[in-house]
């Protein structure tokens, strides 16, 4: 049975799920990067939230320019804060730190980043860079094996599926990068590329959807990647003399997944020694 991310919208999602939505061209997606791909046991949880990422292991890496085009690069775990512009209670979650040449970048989510109502995904991303002089070039957002962003389609190209194509069973439907309505300090364009393509072991099942058909799981249906990395190809990304903040607002939808038991892989091992043993008996009694 098809799971909704955010059952509290069911009844309108009901009247929306199939209008298409026009994010414009500030988002676009880039070839995928499928390996190396990544098996993991199950999708345990579909509904994560800013809070809940922490727990799950996101890290969060950050490629800067400053004004001699000199590269740095800083990786941050993302916190489930309890403090005053971030509550964990709320769902909050966020990573930060300080930017070479002074300035602080901060990268917050809150709420369920696969909520939807009306159609659309209302749960956006938020990123800032305070700097004046050092512009971010580059985030790489890093699942760390627990945590996998989900979208509503099976390649990098061609249109996204509507929510009831949840592609990996078990995964609900996902929400593919989209450019979150708010930008200040410029107008920017995001390059996103999906990386390290994840399959689900065990029995081979089919993947659920139209822009899905033909995949299966042990192959990877498309849906799910491990890591997503987004370039700003734009106005650069950095704050202005007296001006606004560099922000940045995006959706992108993330699951949980699970590892199997020490005990599941005994017990699978045991399967296989017997329908082996089996299958000797059987060939010598022919």
């Amino acid at each position: 049975m098809f799971q909704y991310k955010n059952i509290t919208t069911k009844t309108i999602l009901l009247a929306a799920m199939l209008v298409p939505v026009s994010w414009g061209n500030s988002v676009f997606i880039s070839s995928d990067a499928n390996a190396p791909v990544d098996t993991v046991f199950s999708v345990t949880g579909f509904q994560t939230n800013g809070s809940t990422m922490a727990t799950a292991g996101l890290l969060v890496t950050i490629h800067f320019l400053d004004a001699l085009n000199t590269p740095f690069t800083s990786t941050v775990a993302w916190t489930s804060p309890n403090s005053a512009s971030c509550l964990a209670a709320n769902g909050c979650g966020l990573a930060t730190g300080g930017v070479p040449g002074g300035g602080s970048w901060t990268l917050t989510e809150t709420g369920e980043t696969g909520g939807f109502a009306l159609g659309q995904p209302v749960n956006a991303w938020t990123l800032t860079n305070s700097s004046t002089v050092t512009r971010i070039t580059q985030v790489d957002l890093l699942g760390g094996g627990l945590l996998v962003f989900d979208r509503q389609r099976s390649t990098n190209a061609g249109a996204d599926g509507t929510l009831l194509d949840e592609g990996t069973p078990g995964s609900a439907g996902g929400v593919t990068y989209k450019f979150g309505g708010t930008e200040t300090g410029g107008t920017y364009t995001a390059s996103v590329t999906y990386q390290n393509l994840v399959n689900v072991g065990g029995p081979s099942q089919a993947c659920t959807g139209t822009p899905f058909v033909g995949n299966n799981t042990s192959t990877g249906c498309g849906d799910l990647y491990n890591n997503i990395s987004f370039t700003f190809t734009g106005s650069n990304f950095v704050a202005t003399n007296g001006g606004p903040l560099a922000l940045w607002t995006f959706f992108q939808d993330t699951d949980t997944v699970g590892t199997p038991e020490p005990g599941t892989f005994c017990l699978m091992g045991f399967a296989v020694a017997g329908l082996v043993a089996y299958r000797m008996r059987t060939s010598r009694a022919r």
